[in-house]
């Protein structure tokens, strides 16, 4: 026996095909342990093949060299050819070995070479049958069931869900005329580009079979995302198509994404695969957790790839999206378990093919990789590649015994002596690769490379170590805008990439990264803004600080026209990290600005002012607004602050902010700044409880955007003017004695924010409706705007909103007769609630209150309220104080102290007259005439409830009114109208 290094030394007749061993002399073929011993003539005929490998060779060549005697036809060849594709599992109509030239001949497809080809995919499905037979299964439940099913496959990093993935898709591509789109998502600098491999799944539909039909319906279904896809329209197509969009939000990209991919899956069987879901942006994992949550008849098939380690490490969105889909039973998951040592066996016979592994062999192998995919992938190639095995003709064993190491310290060594194995060129060309990405293209790797090689040479290089399969793996081609069309190709695994940067220098690092951004920036023009973050990345670490900071910038920027508002912020953060970097002046201070404000309006649009960053970033906002004489920014900055201490119940700081927007509005007659004077003067007026003044503020700020909605003051505010005017007016007018009023203001208040299309006012809108339900007493209605709240705030993680609907969903659920349920969503959602801010403390007291007052429980009543009057007390919030003490008057009588009551009743009732609060002295006068009428005061009780449910020309249909007209009816004897 001899070491083998690399395969066995090849003779004349034998070769390998593929994965096949061709031995002429025998006409016997094998693969991975099976043997197949061919007909002479159509042996003849292979052999022949293999001799002109790549060539045309003529029927008449053939016939000549296989029947010299002649006497057959073109027919018996063909019987031959045949045998041979049957044997090789090809397919005439796809060839991959066998080539027909119509009417002249035959070429073979395949080099002849002295060692098997190890395709990426092939060796490592290895053990998987039962995980193909599953995602089958939830394909066919798709199809069958005409329903979005979503899988996700879960394992460890190099745990083999890619060679799954590619084997699953690769057996449907093609098959019944299917559509199968890929998207990868890439780890990036921050946020990442919001739906980047979402929209790169749409891309590979539009460059795969039936394009023109996939174009047609995403140009149809789903604009906004067809105009983001590079190279698919012209450039004027394309221009004309986004001037003719509006604008873009969260809710639209959604919804068209859905309405793509519905009717596309009505007319192909549809596969859509999104890889290492751990690396996603938040927005694509919102978009799975949409498509899941749908009820719409669609048959298709989304599955997912993720590391459940990095989820948890980095408490990414994707753990609490898939936590929710499971409980819901709208995902199906698979973990992939590691390797047993009979499918380590069965793989190590494939590599080692046609020799036998030698069982002690195959136990070390397991032993030293634990059955993890990648490793045993990383070792068979070392054993095989390091003169570490002898064999003989049947068997191949170890030179000596393998020591049963760890393989997590092992896998930094085997990688490097992996990439050792290379040739210099190749690992220079896959240093630079590393540096452009996980994914890369030709072009930036033969730009990083600054003209060291042919472009053609470097694409060549990358080919033939994708065929190669361990450390490269082929993807589409690209377009980018400029034209250029480039290969593109991906590293097998993040730690290849580790390894392979670190062997890059300080400065070549630095001369690569600034190559590489220069030759996208080029390439993409003024559309640079697609690939923001990636330009950011080659900017940082190619030490040039104020182009890093202007691309995190404009990708903050695309983040917000998203609203993707948390990515947005992301970038800021790290952009102002980078800024101390870029020297003192006028341009820094602009591109500060520009940064601070983005943050502001992206904290503003989550209602994050507990961040600590949000101090911070509003008042050096406020700072660089006066430096600069920006007024517009300069209001955003100052009703940051208010909003800042409106969450922390800081009085005195809320009234100062305030006065400082009215006098920049005085001194300037700046439009914005007058708006938000009035909006931060009807939120004062809110917490003293003036409902006169509160609805004076709101009415003028109508008048002042007649228009309705203002998307773009939302933009640069964090909140819409017109709606918030709407939902607080509403709230005073409902204080005022006008609950229809009240209603349709929140009514066209919703109605409004459905139009912008943008989750946070879609939130709030819905939470001011479910209010106002809630002070009409329509149960029924408030749960049913708490669900659909629910599904709004879990779909886009707006944490505050969702407490808020859980209170008053609470109350809903415990009037409607589900006392237990629903005084457990109450509790969580007060206790979710105060996480976030103290603003609405005294209403949420209130509703917690009424619900315990509602099922008879004293003591729970009494916590509420009490927790109402001391925010009263400390933090200034008036607006509910009539109601809180009505309500522990309520409660006070119950406990049988009557006297206490009463005087509650009295002082509230004073309050009302006071603020002209009708709403709230209707039912402090239906609780005093009651209790009036106890003491035998019917009179008077008739005579008080009279008065109070007289001032009311609307409403007569709510439950407020109803009581107070039947309790009067009782008092009076006579029939209310």
């Amino acid at each position: 026996m001899t070491p083998r290094r690399g395969g066995s030394s090849r003779r004349d007749h034998r070769v390998f095909l593929g994965e096949f061993l061709f031995e002429s002399d025998g006409g016997r073929l094998s693969r991975r342990g099976d043997h197949l011993t061919l007909r002479p003539k159509t042996a003849a005929v292979l052999a022949s093949l293999v001799a002109h490998a790549g060539e045309v060779v003529t029927k008449q060549e053939l016939l000549r060299t296989v029947w010299p005697d002649g006497f057959v036809g073109d027919g018996v060849l063909a019987v031959c050819v045949n045998e041979l594709r049957r044997a090789f599992g090809d397919d005439s109509r796809e060839p991959h070995v066998i080539e027909t030239v119509h009417r002249v001949g035959y070429r073979l497809l395949v080099e002849p070479s002295d060692e098997p080809l190890r395709p990426p995919g092939g060796h490592r499905i290895v053990g998987r049958a039962a995980e193909l037979t599953t995602l089958g299964s939830w394909w066919e439940e798709a199809r069958r069931e005409g329903t979005v099913r979503v899988g996700l496959v879960a394992a460890q990093a190099g745990g083999g869900k890619t060679a799954l993935l590619d084997e699953f898709a690769t057996r449907y591509q093609g098959v019944a005329d299917a559509l199968v789109g890929w998207g990868q998502c890439v780890e990036g600098v921050g946020a990442g580009e919001p739906y980047l491999p979402l929209l790169e799944t749409l891309g590979s539909l539009c460059r795969g079979p039936h394009a023109d039909r996939v174009v047609e319906v995403l140009r149809r279904c789903a604009p906004s995302w067809l105009v983001q896809l590079p190279g698919v329209l012209d450039e004027s197509a394309a221009a004309g198509l986004e001037r003719s969009l509006p604008r873009s939000s969260p809710q639209r990209m959604l919804a068209e994404f859905a309405a793509a991919v519905e009717r596309l899956s009505d007319l192909h069987p549809l596969l859509l695969v999104v890889e290492d879901l751990h690396d996603a942006d938040r927005p694509t994992v919102e978009l799975i957790g949409y498509l899941a949550r749908r009820r719409a008849r669609a048959g298709f098939l989304l599955l997912g790839s993720y590391r459940p380690a990095e989820v948890i490490v980095r408490a990414h969105r994707l753990r609490s999206v898939i936590q929710d889909l499971a409980a819901r039973g709208l995902c199906r998951r698979l973990t992939l378990e590691s390797m047993s040592a009979a499918d380590v066996g069965a793989y190590a016979a494939a590599w080692f093919a046609p020799r036998i592994p030698a069982p002690d062999l195959v136990t070390d192998i397991a032993e030293r990789t634990e059955g993890n995919p990648l490793f045993v992938v990383a070792l068979c190639r070392h054993l095989d590649d390091g003169g570490l095995l002898v064999a003989d003709e049947e068997v191949v064993r170890a030179a000596g015994r393998l020591g049963a190491l760890g393989v997590p310290d092992e896998v930094r060594i085997m990688l490097q002596r992996r990439i050792d194995a290379l040739d210099a060129v190749d690992r220079r060309v896959l240093a630079v690769a590393a540096a452009v990405g996980d994914e890369f293209t030709v072009e930036a790797v033969s730009a990083g490379l600054a003209g060291e090689l042919p472009i053609v040479e470097v694409e060549e290089r990358c080919a033939a170590l994708a065929r190669e399969g361990s450390l490269l793996r082929a993807m589409d081609p690209v377009e980018w805008p400029d034209g250029t069309v480039t290969g593109r190709f991906r590293l097998t695994h993040q730690m290849y990439r580790d390894v392979l940067y670190e062997t890059l220098g300080p400065a070549r690092r630095v001369q690569v990264h600034r190559a590489v951004g220069a030759r996208l920036a080029e390439a993409y023009g003024p559309h640079t803004e697609q690939i923001a973050a990636e330009l950011a990345t080659h900017h940082e670490r190619g030490r040039d600080d104020e182009a890093a900071v202007r691309q995190l910038a404009t990708a903050a920027r695309v983040a917000m026209i998203r609203s993707a508002y948390p990515e947005a912020h992301e970038h800021v953060r790290h952009a102002l990290s980078l800024l101390e970097r870029i020297p003192v002046g006028p341009a820094r201070a602009r591109l500060e600005l520009r940064l601070r404000r983005t943050s502001v309006v992206a904290v503003a649009a989550v209602w994050g002012w507990q961040d600590p960053d949000a101090v911070t970033d509003c008042l050096r906002l406020r700072d660089l607004a006066t430096e600069l004489d920006d007024v517009p920014a300069l209001v955003t900055a100052l009703l940051g602050l208010h909003n800042v201490a409106l969450v922390r119940s800081d009085r005195v700081a809320r009234a100062e902010w305030a006065a400082e927007v009215m006098r920049l509005a005085d001194r300037t007659g700046e439009p914005t700044a007058r708006l938000i004077a009035h909006l931060l003067q009807c939120y004062v007026s809110s917490r003293t409880g003036d409902c006169g003044a509160m609805w004076a503020h709101a009415e003028r700020i109508l008048e002042l955007v007649p228009g309705g909605a203002q998307p773009e003051l939302a933009v640069v505010l964090g909140e819409d003017p017109a709606l918030a005017a709407h939902q607080l007016g509403a709230v005073a007018l409902w204080q005022l004695g006008h609950p229809d009023q009240a209603r349709d203001h929140v009514s066209q208040a919703l109605s409004e924010a459905r139009a912008l299309d943008i989750p946070t006012d879609i939130a709030r809108a819905l939470w001011y409706a479910a209010v106002i339900h809630t002070l009409r007493g329509e149960a029924r209605r408030v749960a049913d705007l708490a669900a659909e709240l629910e599904t709004v705030c879990v779909e886009h993680d707006l944490r505050l909103w969702r407490a808020g609907g859980r209170v008053l969903g609470g109350w809903a659920t415990t009037v409607l007769g589900d006392p237990d349920a629903g005084l457990a969503r109450l509790s969580d959602g007060l206790t979710d609630w105060a996480r976030f801010a103290r603003l609405g403390t005294t209403f949420h007291a209130c509703v917690a209150a009424a619900a315990h007052l509602a099922v008879g429980d004293l003591d729970g009543g009494l916590t509420a309220v009490t927790s109402g009057l001391d925010a009263v007390a400390t933090d200034g919030e008036h607006q509910s104080e009539p109601e809180l003490l009505r309500l522990h008057a309520e409660l006070l009588r119950l406990a049988g102290d009557t006297a206490r009551a009463e005087d509650e009743l009295c002082r509230a009732l004073e309050l009302t007259a006071e603020r002209s609060a009708r709403g709230f002295r209707l039912r402090v006068a239906t609780s005093l005439a009651g209790m009036w009428e106890l003491q035998g005061r019917a009179a008077a009780a008739a005579e008080l409830l009279g008065d109070a449910l007289g001032s009311f020309a609307e409403g007569h249909d709510t439950r407020d009114l109803r009581d107070a007209a039947a309790l009067l009816e009782r008092l009076s004897g006579v029939p209310t109208s």
